[in-house]
C-alpha cells in the first residue's frame, strides 16, 4: 500500500490508461487528480465509457487522445456533453475516437486473448483491496477486462481488510494500490456513498439552470409521451436501455404496473428487474443494483443480445429520418459541426441484435425528424421485426417505404404533422392516439408524486465553440 501520491506518480506522460468504473458510478476521481496534479500529459485514454474522467483529463490538457462511445452523461442538472472534451475536439488538442462500446468490449477480449495490452495501466476505484493486493468490486461493469487488457493495474479502494478469499481482481494482475476514502466522490462507490450532483457540477464546471415550473398543458403532454411510451412495452418481453434513458425506465414501470406485468427490465448498469419507486435523474444509479432480482455485467449484457436473449429496447435520437437511420453524433459537418453529440454507446450493435426497436423523441420538430440525418449513427437491420417512433405529436411505424404515422395525437393534424416532419411520408389517415386512461395517470403519479419526471423534458442540445477544428472525432459502427 502506497500514498496516493506515489500511485499517481506511477503513470508516465504518454501512457496509455484505461479508465475503470462507469458513467457516474466509482470513477477513480482522486487518482485523476492526483495524476494531474503530477504534471504528467499527453496520455491516450480507452474508457468504455467514463466521460467525467475525460472531463478532468482534458481541462488539464493533458489527454492527447481518446477512445470513448459516449462522452454524455444525464443527472441532477439534465442531460451535459462534457465541456472540455468538446472544446478540446473543437480546438484540436484532443482526437476522439467513438467505436460502438461493444466493438471496444471486444477489442479488449481479443488483445486479451492473445497475451497482449490494450493499455499501459487500467485506473481503477474498488470498495476493498487486502493487504496483498487483491480487490474486490462489488459492481464490477467492464473493470475486470480493462485489468485483464492492461499492462497492470493501479486502485484506490475505499477500504483495507487483510484478506479477500474471492477478489475480482486477483493480486497478481495489481502494481499498487493507495487507500483513498471517498476517492470516487462526486461520483458514487456502491456500499459507501451516492452521487454529489454539487461535486459532478462543480468539476464540469456548469451553474445549475433554473427553470420554470411547467404550465398544467406541458406536464399534461409529458404525461401523455410517457403513457404513450409504455404502451409499447409488451408482456413477457426482455427489454433494455442503454444511457440516459431516464425517460424510457419510468415508462417501463409504469407498463410493468400496468399493461406488462411479467415484463424482464434489464438496466445498462446490470440490474435485472430493479425496483423503480420513483423518477431518477438518470438511468445509470448505481443503487438499483442494490434493489433488484440480479444483476449481470456490461459485456455479458451484450453478449445476450447478440445470442437472441433480449427482445426490445428503447433508443433516443438527436436526429432520425423517414428511413430509420439514427444520429446520435453530430449536427452539422463532420468538418465543423453545429452541436456536437454523444457518441453512439452502444446503439449501433444492440440495435442489430434485437426484434422491436422503440425510438423516443420527445418534441418532434423538421430539425430532428429529417430527410437526412447528418451522420449515421444506427440504422435498421434484418432481425428488426417491428420499428416504432414515439414523439410528441404522432407515433410512428416504419414500413418497407419508410416511416409511416399509425396514430396522431389528440389536437394534431395532418397539417401540424407535416409542419413538424422533416421527411415525406404516406399518410393514409391515421387514427387519433387513444387518451390516457384514468388508472395510466394515477399509476404514474403513484411512481412519481412528486413530478420529477417534468424535470427529465427540459434538456436542450448544447452547441460548441466553432473555431477552426484541427481534433478529429471518428465514429464507428
Amino acid at each position: 500500500v502506497v500514498s496516493l501520491e506515489s500511485l499517481a506518480q506511477e503513470v508516465p506522460s504518454g501512457a496509455t490508461i484505461a479508465i475503470g468504473g462507469f458513467q457516474l458510478s466509482r470513477v477513480p476521481i482522486a487518482l485523476l487528480h492526483a495524476i494531474v496534479e503530477g504534471e504528467h500529459s499527453d496520455f491516450r485514454a480507452v474508457s468504455a465509457p467514463n466521460p467525467l474522467a475525460l472531463e478532468i483529463l482534458s481541462a488539464a490538457g493533458c489527454l492527447r487522445s481518446a477512445e470513448c462511445g459516449f462522452v454524455g452523461f444525464q443527472y441532477e442538472d439534465g442531460f451535459v456533453i462534457a465541456p472540455a472534451v468538446r472544446h478540446a475536439i473543437a480546438t484540436g488538442e484532443l482526437d476522439l475516437r467513438q467505436p460502438d462500446v461493444y466493438d471496444t468490449i471486444q477489442s479488449l477480449r481479443a488483445i486479451r486473448d492473445k497475451g497482449k495490452q490494450h493499455a499501459d495501466f487500467a485506473l481503477l476505484h474498488v470498495q476493498l483491496a487486502d493487504s496483498t493486493g487483491n480487490l474486490f468490486i462489488d459492481d464490477p461493469y467492464v473493470d475486470v477486462l480493462l485489468a485483464e487488457a492492461s499492462g497492470g493495474v493501479l486502485a484506490t479502494t475505499e477500504d483495507l481488510v487483510d484478506r479477500i478469499d474471492e477478489p475480482t481482481i486477483p493480486a497478481d494482475r495489481v502494481q499498487q494500490v493507495a487507500l483513498a476514502k471517498n476517492g470516487a466522490a462526486p461520483t458514487s462507490c456502491l456500499g459507501h456513498y451516492g452521487r454529489d450532483p454539487l461535486g459532478v457540477r462543480q468539476h464540469i464546471g456548469e451553474t445549475i439552470v433554473r427553470r420554470p415550473d411547467p404550465t398544467p398543458s406541458q406536464t399534461g403532454a409529458i404525461d401523455n409521451f410517457l403513457i404513450n411510451l409504455a404502451r409499447q412495452v409488451n408482456d413477457n418481453e426482455v427489454i433494455v436501455t442503454g444511457l440516459a434513458s431516464a425517460v424510457p425506465m419510468l415508462a417501463i414501470e409504469l407498463a410493468r404496473r400496468t399493461s406488462a406485468p411479467n415484463l424482464t427490465y434489464i438496466n445498462c448498469i446490470g440490474a435485472v428487474n430493479p425496483r423503480i419507486e420513483k423518477a431518477f435523474p438518470t438511468s445509470v444509479e448505481a443503487e438499483l443494483r442494490n434493489h433488484c432480482d440480479g444483476t449481470i455485467e456490461l459485456p455479458d449484457l451484450f453478449d445476450l443480445a447478440r445470442d437472441g436473449g433480449v427482445d426490445t429496447m428503447f433508443f433516443g435520437a438527436g436526429q432520425i429520418d423517414g428511413q430509420g437511420n439514427i444520429n446520435l453524433s453530430r449536427i452539422g459537418p463532420e468538418s465543423n459541426p453545429e452541436v456536437r453529440l454523444a457518441g453512439p454507446a452502444g446503439s449501433p450493435s444492440m440495435r442489430s441484435y434485437i426484434r422491436r426497436v422503440l425510438i423516443a423523441v420527445p418534441r418532434q420538430l423538421r430539425r430532428n425528424l429529417v430527410g437526412r440525418v447528418d451522420a449515421e449513427t444506427s440504422a435498421p437491420a434484418s432481425c428488426n421485426e417491428e420499428t416504432v417512433l414515439v414523439t410528441d405529436a404522432a407515433i410512428w411505424h416504419l414500413k418497407a417505404n419508410g416511416f409511416e404515422p399509425g396514430s396522431m395525437h389528440e389536437g394534431i393534424s395532418v397539417e401540424d404533422l407535416l409542419s413538424r416532419t422533416g421527411f415525406d411520408f404516406r399518410c393514409n389517415f391515421p387514427a387519433v392516439t387513444a387518451p390516457a386512461t384514468e388508472l395510466e395517470l394515477s399509476t404514474l403519479r403513484s411512481i412519481d408524486p412528486a413530478g420529477g419526471r417534468y424535470k427529465l423534458f427540459s434538456e436542450k442540445p448544447q452547441p460548441i465553440e466553432r473555431p477552426k477544428p484541427t481534433g478529429k472525432v471518428t465514429h464507428e459502427g
